[in-house]
């Protein structure tokens, strides 16, 4: 999960991460900061960003978590951002 907070971090095309039908907007953003807290079985994930997209944070956040439970891998999350596809994210 601490590589794929890094990994967001910049300005990208966050297309993958939006929602389905969401308003017709620009979908390149900047996360400043993304941030990853543990204490015992809760993790917190924080994004310092310049504008979210609808369900934009949801997703990653989905998506981090599914990285972190073993479902998928970093490289995952790298292959969905470059696709720009939302149905690939979760």
């Amino acid at each position: 999960m601490q590589a794929c907070r890094s990994m967001i971090e910049g300005t990208h095309d966050f297309s993958a991460f939006r929602a389905a039908g969401g308003p017709p907007v620009s979908p390149v953003r900047t996360i400043y900061e993304a941030g990853l807290k543990q204490q015992g079985r809760i993790v917190e994930l924080s994004f310092f960003v310049n504008g979210f997209l609808y369900h934009m944070g949801r997703n990653m956040v989905g998506s981090t978590a599914n990285v972190g439970l073993g479902l998928t891998s970093v490289e995952w999350i790298m292959a969905n951002l470059d696709s720009f596809y939302r149905t690939q994210a979760a």
